[in-house]
C-alpha cells in the first residue's frame, strides 16, 4: 500500500497553546463552570495507532455530561446527552456505555448554553454548519451544540472493534472503509464538538457530530444530514484541558512525522482542510457584508458615509473585486475601489437575478454571469433596509473564486499532493488549482467527452453533497490514459452550494 502524508503544525500549534496557558494535566481535576472542553487522549494519537486508553467512562462523568468520542480498540462511537453514556455500535444500534469501559480519545464538557438559534427551513450538513457559522462570534475558540429536531435523512458510520496486535493500516484508511447506514424522516439530536483550525492536533477537526435518535435506539457518527426544523443550543468553551495518554503505545508514538494516511484517503483529506478554508472566508465575507448592510440603512447610500463604510469593508477583504451599493429602484450609486466609480449610475433594475432578489429581498449567492464590469464573476447580495424597516437598496460583493482562494488552496494542493475543482451544479468549474481548467463544464467542455466516467461521476457529484469515487481521464488530444481518485464535500451560502473536489492520480 502506498503511503502519503499530510503535512501538519504540530509543533507550531504546540508552542501556541503553551504561551496561551492551556494546561496539560491528568485526569484529576473537573471543571463544572460550562466554559471548560476537556480533552483526553489527543487526535494526532489516535491517527498515529494510539487506539487503548486508560480514562474510564466514570472518569468523563466527573468532566462533563456532553462528549463525544471512542472506546478503547475504537470499539464503536462514544456519545454523552444530558449526563447519559453511550456506545453507538454495528448499524448504529445504541447501547450504555458501563463505567469501567476506557477510551483513547473523548472531548467532555458540562453543557451550558449560552445562546439559542432557531432552524426554520431545510438545511443539509454543509449548510447547517455555514449557518451556524455565521452566528458564532469567533472561529477560535471550541463550542458544543445541541442540534434537536427533524431531519429528513441522517448518512451516518460507526466504529468496528479492532483485535490485537492492532493493524498498521491508518487510522484514516479505517473509518473511510467502514460501512454506513441511512436513516429518514426521524426526530432527534446532534451531539456537535466544534474545534478551531489550530487544534488539529488534538481534537477532531472542525465540526464532529454524532447523532442519537429521540426514541435512544438508533445514532452514528454524522457523515451526512438534512434538517428540516429545529433548535440549536451554543455553548461557548474558551478553554480546555488535556489530558494526555499514559501508556507505552503512546510514549512511543512519533509526533515528529506528520500522520499517515493511505493513498485512497489522501483526497478525503485533503478536500476536508479545503471545505474548512473555503467556508470560513464565505462566511466571514457573508458576516461582515450583514454588518456593514446593518450601518448602511441610516446613512444615504450614495453619499459619502457610504463609501467609506464600503471601503472599509473592502479592506478586510481585498481578494473581492468590487463592492456597489444599488437602491431600491435599480441604480448602482456608490462604487468601491475608485477604479469602478465610472460604473456609478448605471441601471440593473432590469436583470434577471435583481428582479429576483428584489422580490425577495433576502440574501443571495448568485452562479457566474458576465458583469457590467465586464468580467465573469460571482456576487453576494445583502438587502439593505432603513431604521424603520423600508427596503432601501442593497450591498453586493463581486469576486472570482480563483482570485479570493487562490492563495490558499494553491498551497494547500502542493502540501497534499493533490487537484482542488470548485464546481457549479450545471457543471461549471470556478476553480482549479492547477489553473487549465477553470472556466470549463464538465458536461459540455471537448476536453471532458471522451472520459464517460468522469462526467458520470461529476452527475453524482451534483445530486450528493458529498462522496468519493474513482475514473479513468481520457485525453480527448493524445488518448492517454490516467486513473483518478476523488473526493468532494459542498460549500456555499443561501443555499447555492458548490461542489469542491479533491483529486489525485492513482495509476492504471
Amino acid at each position: 500500500m502506498r503511503i502519503r502524508t499530510i503535512s501538519t503544525f504540530a509543533q507550531a500549534a504546540l508552542a501556541i497553546l503553551l504561551v496561551a496557558g492551556i494546561s496539560f494535566t491528568g485526569c484529576t481535576t473537573a471543571q463544572g463552570d460550562g466554559k471548560t472542553l476537556f480533552i483526553t487522549g489527543t487526535y494526532g494519537a489516535i491517527n498515529r495507532g494510539v487506539y487503548d486508553g486508560s480514562v474510564t467512562v466514570a472518569d468523563l462523568k466527573r468532566h462533563g455530561d456532553f462528549a463525544l468520542g471512542t472506546f478503547s480498540g475504537i470499539d464503536g462511537e462514544l456519545v454523552a446527552l444530558n449526563g447519559t453514556y453511550y456506545q453507538i455500535g454495528a448499524q448504529g444500534k445504541i447501547n450504555l456505555a458501563e463505567d469501567t469501559w476506557t477510551t483513547p480519545n473523548a472531548t467532555v464538557t458540562f453543557f451550558k448554553p449560552d445562546k439559542v438559534i432557531t432552524i426554520s427551513q431545510p438545511l443539509g450538513y454543509q449548510e447547517l454548519q455555514s449557518y451556524l457559522n455565521g452566528q458564532l462570534p469567533t472561529p477560535n475558540i471550541f463550542y458544543a451544540m445541541k442540534v434537536t429536531g427533524k431531519f429528513d435523512s441522517i448518512k451516518a458510520r460507526s466504529l468496528t472493534k479492532l483485535t490485537k496486535p492492532y493493524p498498521s493500516t491508518p487510522y484514516s484508511t479505517i473509518t473511510q472503509n467502514e460501512p454506513t447506514f441511512d436513516f429518514s424522516n426521524l426526530e432527534g439530536t446532534l451531539v456537535v464538538i466544534v474545534s478551531p483550525a489550530y487544534t488539529g492536533e488534538l481534537s477532531y477537526p472542525g465540526y464532529h457530530a454524532h447523532f442519537i435518535s429521540s426514541d435512544g435506539k438508533y445514532g452514528g457518527h454524522v457523515i451526512d444530514c438534512r434538517i428540516t426544523s429545529g433548535q440549536v443550543e451554543v455553548a461557548s468553551l474558551p478553554n480546555f484541558t488535556v489530558n494526555l495518554p499514559q501508556n507505552s503505545e503512546f510514549y512511543k508514538a512519533d509526533f515528529t512525522k506528520s500522520y499517515a494516511v493511505s493513498q485512497s484517503a489522501v483526497p478525503a483529506a485533503a478536500v476536508t482542510l479545503a471545505q474548512n478554508v473555503i467556508q470560513a472566508k464565505l462566511d466571514l465575507l457573508d458576516s461582515d457584508m450583514s454588518k456593514a448592510a446593518g450601518r448602511l440603512s441610516s446613512v444615504p447610500l450614495n453619499g459619502p458615509e457610504a463609501r467609506q463604510i464600503l471601503n472599509e469593508l473592502y479592506s478586510q477583504h481585498p481578494g473581492i473585486i468590487d463592492l456597489v451599493a444599488t437602491d431600491a429602484a435599480g441604480t448602482m450609486v456608490t462604487f468601491v475601489p475608485d477604479s469602478y466609480k465610472i460604473y456609478e449610475g448605471r441601471f440593473v433594475g432590469g436583470d434577471e437575478k435583481m428582479k429576483n432578489f428584489n422580490r425577495d429581498k433576502e440574501p443571495v449567492l448568485s452562479p457566474m454571469f458576465r458583469t457590467v464590469e465586464g468580467v465573469d464573476a460571482l456576487v453576494i447580495i445583502w438587502p439593505v433596509f432603513s431604521d424603520k424597516g423600508e427596503f432601501k437598496g442593497s450591498l453586493s460583493a463581486l469576486f472570482r473564486p480563483d482570485q479570493l482562494f487562490s492563495g490558499e488552496l494553491e498551497k494547500l494542493a502542493g502540501e497534499s499532493g493533490v487537484e482542488f475543482i470548485i464546481m457549479q451544479s450545471d457543471g461549471l468549474i470556478l476553480y482549479n488549482s492547477g489553473g487549465a481548467e477553470t472556466g470549463k463544464n464538465l458536461f459540455t467542455d471537448p476536453m471532458y467527452q471522451s472520459s464517460a466516467d468522469l462526467i458520470a461521476l461529476g452527475k453524482t457529484m451534483v445530486a450528493q453533497d458529498s462522496g468519493s469515487g474513482s475514473y479513468t481521464f481520457i485525453s480527448h488530444e493524445t488518448g492517454k490514459q490516467a486513473k483518478k481518485q476523488a473526493a468532494w464535500v459542498s460549500a456555499g451560502l443561501h443555499g447555492t452550494n458548490w461542489r469542491l473536489s479533491a483529486i489525485t492520480e492513482s495509476g492504471l
